[in-house]
């Protein structure tokens, strides 16, 4: 068997490529594609140096893989970012090249829920899932529902994955629950406040094993899935950061959730805003449970917060 990863030396590649080490044989091989110099010592494990935009020279490479894994993307939200070169033009790229492969199993595609956000006409009462019309917001977004619209019109066997809110080590310091860790450190009087929006989450060992367990699951063939395990409120995320972070319990003021005026508002208010008063990322999948986890138990965030804590 060979397996293909993009994306292998970043905070969801790492893991996945350590889980996919555990599991394959001796004989089996696993190409990563990396801009960079990335040492791994296990002999199953070949570099290719190289980027999304030059995908074809790894052609042959992309042709003998069963499973490929495409975890890179530019997720650094900012103005004048070319997310369409990254996002949606190199996934075209590699799904052009395997359209031609004769030992695809499946293209396993890392998206996001940014793909999706909510209508300007959801109140966001009610949490995100397959039926909801995608309405990126952002170029991010709209860039991954491009290559997600790529991969499923290609004809080619795909599984996409939109992961929720990921957390745990090295994640990336400006993300939402680093940040959220930075906050509690600084003792920011923000925190007292308990916001009610609530969001969903996901650890990184479980998107991994999500991820992996796409390759053995029959049922899990050219499907779509949000990557969530559990919802919490922007208030009890950081009462959890705070307590754990120093131990003692941090007194909050209750805020009134303003549904009816940010639900009809969120359209014309920045993100941030709006996941503070209303389920904005709020989505459920029970699919991805029953499909990618099983019985298996998940990384619960009151317990496993430690791990961005501490890295």
């Amino acid at each position: 068997m060979k397996l293909f990863i993009t994306g292998a030396s970043g905070f969801i590649g790492k893991v996945l490529l350590d889980r996919l080490c555990a599991l394959v044989g001796q004989q089996d091989r696993i190409f990563i594609l990396s801009r960079s110099a990335y040492h791994n010592p296990d002999k199953r494990v070949q570099l290719l140096k190289g980027s999304l935009e030059t995908i074809e020279h790894f052609r042959q490479n992309l042709l003998e893989s069963d499973y490929v894994f495409h975890i890179a993307a530019n997720a650094t939200f900012g103005r004048g970012i070319d997310y369409e070169l990254t996002n949606f033009i190199g996934t075209q790229s590699i799904v052009d090249i395997l359209k031609a492969s004769k030992c695809l199993k499946k293209f396993i595609f890392t998206s996001t829920i940014g793909a999706v956000d909510r209508h300007a006409s959801d109140r966001c009462v009610a949490p995100l899932n397959l039926e909801s019309t995608p309405s990126p917001t952002s170029d991010y977004g709209r860039s991954k529902l491009k290559a997600e619209y790529c991969i499923s019109d290609s004809g080619i066997p795909y599984v996409i994955l939109r992961p929720t809110w990921v957390y745990g080590k090295n994640m990336r310091r400006k993300s939402h629950i680093a940040v959220f860790v930075s906050m509690a450190y600084r003792k920011s009087p923000l925190m007292h406040f308990c916001f009610p929006g609530k969001v969903s989450l996901i650890h990184v060992d479980d998107l991994a094993k999500a991820l992996v367990n796409t390759m053995a699951n029959g049922t899990a063939l050219n499907k779509t899935y949000f990557a969530e395990t559990e919802s919490l409120s922007i208030g009890e995320i950081w009462r959890i950061v705070f307590t754990k972070v120093h131990n003692r319990s941090l007194l909050q003021l209750k805020i009134p959730s303003l549904r009816f005026f940010f639900g009809r508002l969120h359209s014309k208010l920045p993100l941030t805003v709006s996941n503070l008063f209303i389920d904005y990322l709020w989505a459920k999948d029970p699919a991805f449970r029953r499909d990618l986890l099983g019985d298996t138990d998940t990384k619960q965030f009151q317990n496993d917060v430690e791990d961005v804590i501490s890295f």
